[in-house]
């Protein structure tokens, strides 16, 4: 710190402080202090006012006292001032009043304290003047607002005086109100009088008119059953011969329903006859072997391995030959082997020829686990549900085939079956 400046004349001098914006749009604050010796300008982060730029001390005998005046004159060119000092003293090494401590510069400039005492008390003079001029305003606006609010209140007591006939007006026009709905009230009854009379009249004329309309009718229905009559008379004779023709047509119905219950009965005979053939066909419910009409000693038997169908010797001690034949329905049967309790069933439900016909193990009874056994001379065929037209078949004839699968029925003798019962004793 400079040896010349004692910092507590800073704490007893006279101050003025205020604001300042740099090119950044940046405030900052500066405080003016003045003595009887010196006029001091002191700013904080006066480093970033001046852009970083290196502060030095600098000699104020460099300036000319006019020069630094003039820009006084606007407080707001006070940064100006000190870029001024700055520039001028780049090169000047000599010392001068600058004391820089703790992010703080004082700037000391003696020689113009009485210039610049002069520029702040014209400043203040010029404050003190556009004081007066706020008081000047504000004691008219005071005068106005008086004014103001005697008009008001002589508007408010217009306003009750309106407001007043207003009310009496009102009532007025209630009392008018009132009469008018009792002589709206009275026409109302009037005009209801009015419209009985004219309902009562309405309705006499229109008894009138319906009784002079009843006698006309009446004259027209004399007439008209006078014709009647003569045609009831006329239909009489006409129903007369259709009875007789009639009863000439019951005669002959009579005999010819006597030949109907005649032939009636010859059918009810025929149909007896049919139902016995028919349950002649039908293939009653039980245990059967299932043997091949190529060759009554091979039957279906279960491949136990894959449950498969497939042909082999007839061996009547074997269960796995043994199958379980039940009548579900008047055409439809379940076929179950003995051995493994599992259904004869079409493969996922195939219906291209040569579908596997195999053994399952879940029973469903859906269209493949149906069956139709057809009486077909002394054999049966096994007709799947699933088409109608696809049975049982033995692949080419081969004896020896290892599966059986569905083909187009054509009834030849690889798909035709003979059921042999099986008694307690095993055959």
């Amino acid at each position: 710190m400079d040896s010349s400046f004692n910092s507590n004349e800073i704490e007893n001098s006279e101050k003025i402080e205020f604001n300042a914006i740099n090119d950044k749009n940046q405030t900052y604050n500066i405080k003016l202090f003045k003595n009887e010796d010196y006029l001091i300008f002191q700013t904080n982060n006066f480093d970033e006012i001046f852009e970083n730029e290196f502060i030095g001390k600098f000699n104020i005998d460099s300036f000319k006292s006019n020069n630094i005046l003039n820009k006084c004159n606007s407080i707001d060119e006070i940064f100006e001032i000190f870029n001024d000092i700055i520039s001028s003293n780049k090169d000047n090494q000599k010392l001068s009043n600058i004391i820089e401590e703790t992010n703080q510069l004082i700037l000391i400039i003696p020689f113009l304290r009485k210039e610049i005492l002069l520029i702040l008390k014209e400043r203040e003079k010029k404050t003190n003047k556009i004081c007066n001029s706020i008081k000047n305003i504000i004691f008219q606006l005071k005068n106005e607002i008086k004014e103001i609010t005697e008009k008001h209140n002589e508007t408010k007591n217009e306003l009750k005086d309106i407001t007043e006939k207003y009310n009496a007006i009102k009532n007025e026009i209630k009392k008018i109100t009132e009469k008018n709905n009792e002589t709206k009230n009275e026409l109302k009854n009037i005009n209801e009088k009015y419209n009985a009379i004219k309902n009562e009249l309405g309705e006499i004329t229109k008894k009138y008119n319906e009784t002079k309309n009843e006698l006309k009718n009446i004259n027209e229905k004399y007439n008209g059953t006078k014709n009647e009559l003569g045609e009831i008379t006329n239909k009489y004779n006409a129903t007369k011969n259709e009875l007789k023709n009639i009863n000439e047509k019951y005669n002959a119905t009579k005999n010819e329903l006597g030949e109907i219950t005649k032939k009636n009965n010859a059918n009810k005979n025929e149909l007896v006859t049919l139902k016995k053939q028919m349950n002649e066909k039908c293939l009653e419910s039980g245990i059967y072997f299932i043997c091949s009409a190529i060759d009554e000693n091979y039957c279906i038997d279960i491949n136990n391995q894959n449950f498969d169908l497939l042909i082999n010797k007839l061996d009547k001690n074997s269960k796995s030959q043994q199958f379980i034949i039940n009548k579900i329905d008047n055409i439809n049967y379940t076929i179950i082997d003995s051995q493994y309790n599992r259904i004869i069933d079409v493969c996922n439900y195939g219906t291209s020829n040569n579908t596997k016909v195999l053994a399952c193990g879940v029973k469903h009874l859906n269209e493949n686990q149906k069956w139709m056994i057809e009486k077909v001379g002394n054999y049966y065929s096994i007709i799947t549900r699933l088409t109608f037209n696809q049975a049982i078949d033995i692949p080419g004839g081969n004896l020896q085939t290892q599966n059986l699968v569905t083909f187009t029925k054509h009834n030849c003798i690889n798909q035709l079956w003979k059921f042999i019962k099986v008694n307690d004793n095993g055959i």
